[in-house]
């Protein structure tokens, strides 16, 4: 038992111990090695709340880094895409955006990093125009891309 955690956080960390126990131990191996993960078991991982866990009292920053933590614990390459879709999906807003559907997995979001000044916006009417490279892309595979300009 961690002391540091209040009793919501540990039965929010005792939860996500057990979903991954669950559903990522079995094909941890399966994942790291092919690099894919299956739609039903990120959909699974959303509806355990694993995602984008439930914040209370400003603890989603904490949160979010056991979630990824104990999904690194056996996936290194599922926890890469877990913690890229639960910042993206954090960071995501507007009305475009079915949030529901992203917390739930059912869509899925992720961060398209790009040097200083690899990817620069430039208004065009009432959209944007992207030009550059993002040379790293976690989950490139997603609904959503984040892609900082």
């Amino acid at each position: 038992m961690n002391p540091l955690l209040n009793d919501a956080q540990r039965q929010f960390l005792d939860g996500v111990q057990d979903a991954v126990r669950e559903l990522v131990a079995p094909v941890a191996d399966e994942i790291d090695g092919s690099g894919g993960i299956p739609s039903e078991l990120f959909a699974a991982l959303g509806a355990a709340g694993v995602l984008v866990p439930p914040a209370e009292d400003g603890d989603a920053v904490l949160r979010m880094a056991l979630a990824v933590e104990q999904v690194a614990r056996k996936s290194g390459a599922l926890a890469s895409v877990v913690g890229s879709h639960t910042v993206a999906t954090s960071l995501l807003g507007g009305d475009f955006v079915d949030r529901a559907a992203l917390i739930a997995g059912e869509k899925t979001a992720t961060l398209a990093a790009a040097e200083a000044a690899a990817v620069t916006a430039t208004e065009s009417g009432d959209d944007f125009r992207l030009d550059g490279e993002a040379r790293m892309v976690v989950g490139a595979g997603a609904d959503w891309l984040l892609i900082p300009a």
